[in-house]
């Protein structure tokens, strides 16, 4: 419905066209179990998503309730819990900074080789060659 087209880059999708999924496409090999979300209502803790979606004032903990229904070596997918998102706004980080966004210790998205997640979005793909740095982007359902 929308792609990503410019590092640090916003989209913007129709609430008509029932957006539920968030997919990320990862080069190299990416460790699918080290990509993770959760329903924080249910006992799930949002200090260990890597795959973090928020909203601020909508949800507990700002944290938009999900699972990650596809991850493979090459792509992440995360689907929000109620159906298609509400009309509103997110932000999305994909952690490759331990700690961070702070004050927790979160884990990181880590290769298939171990290494941190390259997110710096200095460019599309993202990473500045050097392993770690979170991916964050926005969008909206309007």
């Amino acid at each position: 419905m929308a792609t990503l087209s410019e590092p640090n880059g916003r989209m913007q999708v129709s609430r008509s066209e029932s957006p539920a999924i968030i997919r990320v496409v990862f080069v190299g090999g990416l460790d699918p179990k080290t990509v993770t979300a959760g329903i924080p209502a249910s006992g799930a803790d949002p200090n260990n998503f890597t795959f973090l979606v928020e909203n601020k004032g909508q949800y507990p903990q700002n944290v938009v309730p999900g699972t990650i229904p596809v991850a493979n070596g090459s792509q992440a997918q995360f689907r929000f819990q109620d159906g298609p998102f509400p009309v509103n706004e997110y932000t999305v980080t994909l952690v490759g900074t331990e700690g961070q966004p702070a004050p927790v210790k979160r884990p990181t998205i880590r290769s298939t080789g171990d290494s941190p997640l390259d997110g710096e979005p200095t460019q599309l793909p993202s990473g500045d060659g050097t392993p770690g740095g979170n991916f964050v982007f926005t969008f909206s359902v309007n």
